[in-house]
């Protein structure tokens, strides 16, 4: 038995838009990566540099195409690790726009650098998204570089800044895209807990209402560290600017963690916002599939 995770998103622009953007190299580096060597008839797709996890050179890649059906789906296969996980994208039309399907097929979660995986490719569909929906994407995330005071991460969000505030202090919403055991006392000072075992966040630094708001963060063998939201109103809309202090101690394996991770959590923060209420936050638990 192997696992899969699987993902569909609904995305404002056509087939061959969003199928050009997966498979033209040209595009590819415009959301994806820095560095590709893709051809679906010689059967390689490569990525490499600063914007892929590890921050590769090209001497590290050897993934293969397995199939394709030009303007539909292609899969590839990508050697993680020693493993071969398997991610299969399959385009159809809907409603003007495109299902995009996911699938990630393999033995995820089974060593320590497969944890990352699904947050890497979640974050990239969101990139994808605004891409092909708004022509260019914002933020990427840089694997070469340790900034000060920490990993930055920015977005804009199609939502007022009181309901991405309620989205990230509302334990109620917090159950929903990112901790479903979230536990908190909203005042300075107070515990902050997502219910995860092993670490997370600690204490409530600072509440600034509908501007800023801080915790306090550690997991076992970190030094604490500070987690912080900062919101700024943009026509109706919210740019939120993410930072992560105190990191910049820790193992690059770690650190490039907690960049695929939080950049994840910025992006189910926006589909949560963007989204009907009825919409149901991406499942990152695997089901086992038949070999």
């Amino acid at each position: 038995m192997t696992q899969r995770i699987t993902w569909t998103y609904n995305i404002d622009a056509p087939p061959e838009k969003v199928y050009g953007a997966l498979t033209d190299p040209a595009e590819l580096t415009k959301w994806f990566c820095e560095q590709v060597d893709f051809s679906l008839d010689s059967g390689h797709f490569n990525f490499w540099g600063k914007y892929t996890p590890d921050a590769p050179g090209k001497d590290h890649c050897d993934n293969k195409v397995k199939s394709f059906v030009p303007g539909n789906e292609f899969t590839f296969v990508y050697d993680f690790s020693g493993d071969d996980v398997e991610y299969s994208f399959l385009l159809d039309k809907s409603n003007g726009g495109t299902k995009l399907t996911l699938q990630m097929t393999g033995f995820l979660g089974q060593k320590p650098d497969h944890y990352w995986a699904p947050d890497l490719w979640h974050y990239s569909m969101d990139l994808l998204m605004e891409y092909v929906e708004k022509g260019e994407v914002a933020h990427r995330p840089d694997y070469s570089v340790r900034p000060e005071p920490g990993l930055v991460i920015e977005k804009v969000i199609d939502a007022p800044v009181d309901k991405v505030w309620t989205a990230l202090t509302d334990k109620s919403y917090l159950r929903k895209y990112l901790a479903k055991e979230a536990e908190f006392d909203l005042r300075v000072g107070g515990d902050i807990s997502f219910g995860w075992d092993i670490g997370g966040p600690k204490k409530i630094l600072e509440i600034d209402e509908n501007r800023k708001f801080s915790y306090s963060w550690q997991f076992p063998e970190e030094p604490e560290s500070k987690v912080v939201w900062e919101l700024e109103p943009v026509d109706g809309k919210t740019r939120v600017r993410f930072t992560h202090e105190g990191i910049q101690e820790i193992s690059k394996y770690d650190y490039h963690g907690y960049i695929a991770g939080w950049m994840s959590v910025v992006s189910m923060l926006r589909a949560v916002l963007e989204n009907p209420p009825d919409w149901e936050p991406y499942s990152f638990t695997p089901v086992e599939v038949e070999d």
